[in-house]
């Protein structure tokens, strides 16, 4: 360009931030200052830009600094120079300087973004208090506004009154859009409301967008999933043309069906994934190793195990070895499973030893179960494996060395992660722990039922006074009994937000059976799906 003036430098720069080419943009910054051109509100608008990729607060308190000297002080305290400046400060983590910003700004220049940006950085801070107080104080809000708070409660794992504020937000006349029900499913996944899920799947249906979003189609595949309609999760990723279809959603139909115990259509949908010259990533190939695990496919499990780095270029790591001895250890070949991991190039963790013993208690097998056993005592006995398994060798002259391993593996309950499990009846979300309360308005009802149950486990009444942490899901089971006893078809569906012990799901197959009742139980690691005594782990999970 033979003539060259700020808005050229200008229109350079954010061209450079937008390409992510951040260093490049402060390159011909420097250029635009030994130059002699001056620098105006997009300048620093853009150079803002620059630091919120960079994440640098150093630099963006330089850059801040550069704009109070060089610009005049209307044009300082503009709206795009204020937003501009808050947006770095927020991104960079700066949170302090992003209030004082705002603050100072005129009401000219607290528009509507500024007010949703300030709130946004709050929420996703996890200051969601201070977050919802400025939201309250806005003058107006919009959709961005609403998405960023709820947005904020998700993130900071508060589902239930993120729900709430979304039924808040339809109140004020408000319609989700795509990023808000990409949201929204987060938190209906974690608490279990699948009403919520279903209305917004109606609405991003009928408007035909979630056949071209496959962020959005991820999600409800995830949800659908999880909460065990496999089905309507496939019509979901199957309506989402090829072209659209990335390997995010692939993960999480592939994860959905192995977790289903649907291996063989896992195996099947990965196989299609790669002939559409999508590059699988760590996630997929832990997702389909699980498939190869719950229907016992040793061969191919190993076929892809070793296709992992000569063929995708995907280096193995110790989930995926995990996978493998779950994979051979499921198939009751314990010898080669531990010679595989005696093998590897790995250590193994105390995960995998768990899983090891946990197929060995299974399937009955002392010997390479007591060598598992030997190598888990050796971690730290703070830790706690995902499943207490040392009632292997509570038989004879076991006793003892089950106690070594109890004591090994025993922890005390982290009150910061209380057990609860969900379960949605009549549009409502309702939480259980291992107890019921006095207060709830069926508690009579509840521990009937749940005194019905002692009997027909033979239990002398624990499940009624919730003797141990792991009874959550019964009492949410009575909850179920109590409510859908007009309606034998529907099954009743509970989700945990830690896995369910051994002792819990032997008893709720057999509850399956004696109340002739479809149990579905999705823990977090698995999803089980419970009838006439059967689960669909297979007793493997």
């Amino acid at each position: 360009m033979l003539d060259r003036d700020t808005v050229s430098f200008n229109t350079l720069i954010n061209s450079y931030v937008k390409s992510c080419c951040v260093g490049d943009a402060f390159g011909a910054f420097r250029i635009m200052l030994d130059r002699g051109f001056r620098l105006d509100g997009w300048t620093v608008t853009a150079l803002s830009g620059a630091c919120a990729g960079l994440k640098d607060l150093r630099v963006a308190k330089t850059v801040h600094g550069v704009a109070m000297r060089a610009l005049a002080r209307k044009i300082f305290h503009s709206q795009e120079v204020a937003f501009g400046l808050v947006d770095m400060y927020v991104q960079c983590r700066g949170l302090v300087l992003a209030r004082k910003v705002f603050d100072l700004a005129g009401e000219m220049a607290r528009d509507v973004r500024l007010w949703s940006t300030m709130v946004s950085g709050y929420a996703r801070s996890g200051e969601v208090k201070v977050a919802r107080q400025l939201f309250n104080e806005m003058p107006k809000k919009d959709l961005v506004a609403w998405t960023a708070l709820i947005d904020g409660y998700v993130q900071a794992g508060r589902y239930k009154q993120a729900l709430v504020l979304f039924e808040e937000m339809e109140e004020a006349g408000f319609e989700a859009d795509e990023v808000m029900a990409a949201t929204l499913i987060s938190a209906c996944v974690q608490y279990g409301a699948l009403d919520v899920a279903e209305r917004l799947h109606h609405r991003v249906r009928h408007n035909g967008l979630i056949s071209r979003d496959a962020r959005l189609a991820t999600s409800f595949v995830d949800m659908y999933a999880k909460h065990g309609c496999i089905q309507i999760a496939m019509d979901v990723f199957c309506g989402v043309s090829d072209k659209f279809k990335t390997v995010e959603l692939f993960n999480a139909m592939i994860n959905g069906l192995a977790h289903g115990s649907f291996g063989e259509k896992a195996v099947a949908l990965f196989d299609e994934m790669v002939s559409l010259g999508l590059h699988p990533d760590k996630i997929t190939f832990i997702a389909v190793l699980c498939a190869c695990s719950c229907s016992g496919l040793v061969s191919r499990g190993f076929e892809i195990f070793d296709s992992m780095v000569d063929k995708h270029g995907v280096e193995q790591d110790i989930k995926h070895y995990g996978c493998m001895v779950e994979v051979l250890a499921r198939d009751g070949r314990f010898d080669d499973a531990y010679h595989f991991i005696q093998n590897m190039p790995l250590k193994a963790n105390k995960v995998m030893w768990s899983s090891l013993l946990r197929a060995c208690r299974i399937h009955g097998n002392i010997k390479i179960g007591k060598l598992a056993e030997e190598q888990l005592l050796q971690f730290d006995p703070s830790c706690k494996p995902k499943n207490l398994l040392s009632d292997l060798f509570a038989d004879g002259k076991k006793k003892e060395r089950a106690a070594r391993v109890k004591k090994a593996i025993n922890h005390k309950p982290d009150q910061r992660h209380m057990k609860f499990s969900y379960i949605e009846w009549n549009g409502k979300v309702h939480q259980f722990g291992t107890t019921i309360k006095t207060s709830h308005a069926q508690a009579k009802e509840i521990k009937l039922i749940l005194e019905d149950m002692s009997k027909q486990l033979h239990i002398s009444d624990s499940l009624s006074r919730g003797r141990t942490g792991h009874d959550s899901e019964m009492v949410a089971l009575a909850f179920g009994l109590v409510n859908l006893v007009q309606d034998p078809q529907t099954p009743v569906k509970i989700v945990s937000n830690r896995r369910m012990h051994v002792s819990c799901h032997s008893s709720l197959k057999y509850l399956s059976k004696i109340y002739n009742k479809d149990i579905c139980v999705n823990d977090g690691i698995r999803l089980h799906k419970m009838k006439q005594g059967s689960c669909s782990c297979m007793d493997y999970w």
